[in-house]
C-alpha cells in the first residue's frame, strides 16, 4: 500500500492507494499547527491506523508547504509555524520505523500531473499552482528537479517586470520572504484581489471580477488584462529559462475557464519573435493532484 499525505495549514489528508494506484481509503484531520510533538503524533496515528486496518506496512509520501533543504530535509520555512527548523522526515522515520519521503506540496502536484495527469507523455513539465499563494514544480524526464538549495519551482518569488510596473502604474509591496515585487502579490488569488483594490478600490474575489466583465464593466476588464499580462510575463520567463514542453495549472484561479485562451493569445507578446508559446493546460486531477503526487513519492 502507498499512503499519500497532503498537509496544509488547517487540515491533514491521508489517502491510501493500492498497488494499481486506486484510492481505497481517505481521511482528514485538523493540523496541529502550533505543537510539533502533537503534529508528529497525529501523522503517526494516521499511518499506524492504516497499517492495522490493511495488515501491512505502507510506504509513506508527504506533501508539505514551504521549503526543505535538499540534503537534510530540514524545513527552512513553512506555512505551519511549528515545522520551521524541524527535521520532519527524520523524526517521522524514527517513530514509524520506515522511510518517509517528503517534498514541497507544489512539487507533489507537479509530479502527479507530469507522470499521470495532464503533462503525461512530456519530458519537460512545469506545473504552476495559482492559489492563495503561488508555487510550482519542474519535472524532467519523470523526475522532480529540486535544485542545489531545494528552491527550484518557487517562481512566485520572481520579481515582477519593471516594464509592467511602469506601464500600468502598479504597486510594489514587500513580500513575507523579505523581497519586493514578488509575482505572488499579483497573480495569486490574493494577488488578484490586490489588483482589484489598486485599480478599483474594492476588494473583489475572482468570481466577482469575472461577473463584472460579463456585465461589460470596462474597468474590471482592464484589471483582468493586467493580471493576464503579469501572468504571461512570468510564464515567458519560465519558458525562456526551462524551455518546457507544457505548463500545467492548478489552484483556485486555474478554474477560470477563459484563462487558457487568453494566456495563449497574449504569451507570444512576451517571447522572441518566431518562438512558439508553450501550451498551458488545466490539471487533470484538480485538488487531488497534491495527495496523489505525495503517494508517488512513497516507495
Amino acid at each position: 500500500m502507498r499512503y499519500g499525505l497532503d498537509i496544509g495549514g488547517t487540515k491533514i489528508e491521508i489517502v491510501v492507494f493500492d498497488r494499481d494506484f486506486k484510492v481505497i481509503d481517505t481521511a482528514r484531520v485538523a493540523t496541529p499547527s502550533d505543537n510539533y510533538p502533537h503534529f508528529i503524533q497525529t501523522i503517526c496515528q494516521l499511518v499506524s491506523q492504516r497499517d492495522r486496518q490493511y495488515s501491512c506496512i505502507g510506504s509513506v509520501g508527504i506533501g508539505l508547504p514551504g521549503v526543505q533543504e535538499t540534503d537534510t530535509s530540514k524545513q527552512i520555512s513553512s506555512n505551519i509555524p511549528c515545522l520551521t527548523g524541524q527535521y520532519v522526515a527524520r523524526d517521522l522515520e524514527k517513530e514509524l520505523k520506515r522511510k518517509v519521503n517528503i517534498d514541497n506540496d507544489s512539487r507533489c502536484f507537479a509530479l502527479c500531473e507530469a507522470l499521470t495527469g495532464a503533462g503525461q507523455g512530456n519530458g519537460r513539465v512545469f506545473a504552476a499552482v495559482l492559489g492563495t499563494g503561488v508555487g510550482g514544480g519542474l519535472v524532467l524526464d519523470g523526475k522532480l528537479y529540486r535544485g542545489a538549495s531545494g528552491i527550484a519551482g518557487e517562481w512566485g518569488h520572481m520579481p515582477i517586470s519593471a516594464h509592467l510596473v511602469n506601464q500600468y502604474g502598479l504597486f510594489v509591496k514587500q513580500c513575507n520572504c523579505g523581497l519586493y515585487g514578488c509575482l505572488e502579490h499579483y497573480i495569486s488569488g490574493t494577488g488578484l484581489s490586490n489588483l482589484c483594490q489598486h485599480f478599483l478600490e474594492e476588494d473583489l474575489q475572482a468570481e466577482q471580477l469575472l461577473q463584472r466583465i460579463t456585465d461589460k464593466d470596462a474597468q474590471a476588464l482592464h484589471v483582468y488584462q493586467v493580471f493576464i499580462d503579469i501572468l504571461c510575463s512570468g510564464f515567458a520567463n519560465l519558458q525562456l529559462t526551462y524551455d518546457v514542453d507544457i505548463i500545467v495549472l492548478g489552484g483556485g484561479l486555474s478554474n477560470i475557464k477563459r484563462l487558457y485562451a487568453d494566456l495563449q493569445q497574449r504569451l507570444p507578446h512576451f517571447l522572441f519573435k518566431g518562438i512558439q508559446a508553450v501550451s498551458i493546460v488545466p490539471a487533470q486531477f484538480g485538488d487531488s493532484s497534491g495527495v496523489r503526487g505525495a503517494a508517488l513519492l512513497a516507495n
